[in-house]
């Protein structure tokens, strides 16, 4: 989904490509935002293929935001949510991976800022800055709480795919699709993977 004049337009994958590279690479600066309900799988792909995309200085983070729980240092909070609530299922696999939590969430005019979340970690609302990128699952309700969004790029919801999360114990817990993907949805690794190959050089 493209916002063009306050308002949300479908647009196909390929136009979603060439809009979005052109507003990851017209960035001065990124700030790569994952949300601790990205698996362990989606974790690598974007480290994997993010600078071949956008070819920008990127800084990577995590977000929790749950019940005050910014990491896993808040083992107690943490440990309720996870068996409780579930919100944050994969905060110890982003930190396995050498993702750092997101501390400061104000962010200066030439950072743009691309948020990734599954639909189960919480809203982003906290995050001030002037430029932002949604991907993932969120909800026009959603998406009205957040401010200056350019681009919505969608993907599955957790129920949609297979994937790994790292549990408050450090155990890995693998799982499957529960569910198809809906329409035209796209898988967010294999997704990355195509972008980057699409780049030459």
């Amino acid at each position: 989904l493209i916002q063009k004049d306050g308002k949300y337009h479908s647009v196909s994958w390929d136009v979603m490509y060439d809009t979005a590279l052109m507003e990851f690479r017209s960035a001065k600066q990124i700030a790569l935002v994952l949300a601790t309900d990205a698996t362990c799988e989606e974790v690598e792909a974007f480290k994997n293929n993010w600078v071949k995309i956008t070819a920008v200085p990127t800084s990577m983070y995590y977000y929790n935001h749950v019940n005050s729980v910014f990491s896993s240092q808040d083992d107690g909070k943490l440990d309720e949510i996870l068996r409780m609530k579930d919100k944050t299922p994969n905060t110890r696999g982003l930190e396995a991976a050498g993702i750092t939590a997101l501390k400061n969430s104000t962010f200066d005019e030439d950072t743009l800022v691309v948020v990734f979340r599954n639909g189960r970690a919480a809203v982003p609302t906290f995050i001030s800055c002037k430029q932002l990128v949604c991907w993932g699952v969120f909800d026009q309700k959603e998406l009205k709480s957040l401010m200056n969004v350019k681009l919505l790029i969608p993907g599955a919801a957790t129920i949609e795919k297979n994937g790994t999360f790292i549990n408050c114990d450090y155990i890995k817990q693998t799982f499957s699709a529960a569910i198809n993907l809906p329409g035209e949805t796209r898988d967010t690794c294999a997704l990355l993977v195509e972008w980057a190959s699409k780049i030459k050089g």
